[in-house]
């Protein structure tokens, strides 16, 4: 239509919102429809820098979307994983020694050594309480428990029940005190068999290890501890030197000689012999010391600890 013809007729001019209301892929349609805007309203002529060209906004709208090169495009670099940590275990420092005093070491030195002593005391084994075996103990205790069940006039302390009864026993005629022979003879075998039975119910290496437990007892306290008598014990081997102590002590050429010199005479002939004449009795404390280890393998089911023989000259 002539430009003039749309002037007279008062077209109203188009806006390029309302045109291009319904998305069109075809270029040329928009390019006509902007031309009839600017011919329509001058003021669409005046650029507007605050506003985008109605091509560019339309383009951004529909498909016709000018691509980006790959160049500018903007990447969004993805989070990086967090890698997982593993906790680490914490490290336990050594834990610092504590410094005791001298009286905290003298008081955990008393400890010790009384636990030592309670488990040497139980491994020394008790054996059973005898009864009396003198015939004096015998008439003593049986005058005391006649005075102790008598009702008497005034109170008495022990002591002078312990006079009284003595007093009777001295008192007493040989017909009385033969009586009390009697009865300790009787307690004195009664003691034996029950002692005898009483070591036969325990093994004889726990004989042993109680004595060695008594004789340790003695050492510690300083007290007489006696050694359990048990038939069954090994005897210990001879040594070259006590082979030939005891032969010359059984020869008998010492019998005007005191107790206390022979020892010291029989050490001075000891050193006087030459090899060959102590050669005899090392071959005996030899034939002992394999005699020891053969018993107390068959006596206590062990080889001994020390089974080597000992210094031929050795005491």
């Amino acid at each position: 239509m002539p430009w003039q013809y749309a002037t007279r007729r008062a077209i109203r001019p188009l806006r390029l919102g309302v045109a291009l209301a319904r998305h069109s892929r075809v270029v040329g349609v928009q390019n006509q429809l902007r031309r009839i805007a600017v011919a329509t309203s001058p003021r669409l002529m005046t650029p507007c820098s605050g506003y985008r060209s109605a091509i560019k906004f339309q383009q951004s709208h529909t498909y016709a979307t000018t691509s980006t090169p790959k160049s500018n495009r903007s990447t969004k670099s993805k989070p990086a994983k967090k890698s997982k940590k593993t906790a680490k275990k914490p490290v336990k420092k050594p834990a610092k020694k504590r410094v005791l005093t001298e009286k905290q070491l003298e008081k955990k030195k008393q400890q010790e050594h009384r636990q030592r002593i309670k488990e040497l005391k139980e491994a020394s084994l008790t054996p059973p309480a005898k009864l009396p075996q003198s015939a004096y103990i015998v008439a003593l205790t049986s005058k005391l428990t006649e005075l102790r069940s008598e009702v008497p006039s005034e109170p008495r302390k022990p002591s002078d029940y312990f006079s009284a009864a003595a007093g009777l026993v001295r008192s007493m005629n040989s017909a009385e005190l033969e009586e009390y022979r009697g009865k300790a003879e009787s307690n004195k075998a009664t003691n034996s068999a029950a002692y005898e039975s009483w070591v036969k119910s325990h093994t004889p290496l726990q004989i042993k290890e109680a004595n060695l437990a008594r004789r340790q007892l003695a050492r510690l306290q300083k007290k007489v501890f006696r050694p359990l008598k048990d038939d069954r014990q090994v005897k210990q081997p001879l040594s070259a030197f006590i082979a030939y102590n005891t032969e010359r002590n059984e020869s008998g050429d010492f019998k005007h000689v005191k107790r206390t010199q022979v020892a010291s005479r029989v050490a001075e002939e000891w050193k006087e012999l030459t090899p060959s004449e102590k050669q005899r009795y090392v071959d005996l404390a030899a034939e002992d010391r394999e005699r020891y280890i053969r018993e107390h393998l068959e006596v206590y089911g062990e080889v001994p600890k020390r089974a080597t023989s000992p210094h031929p000259e050795s005491a």
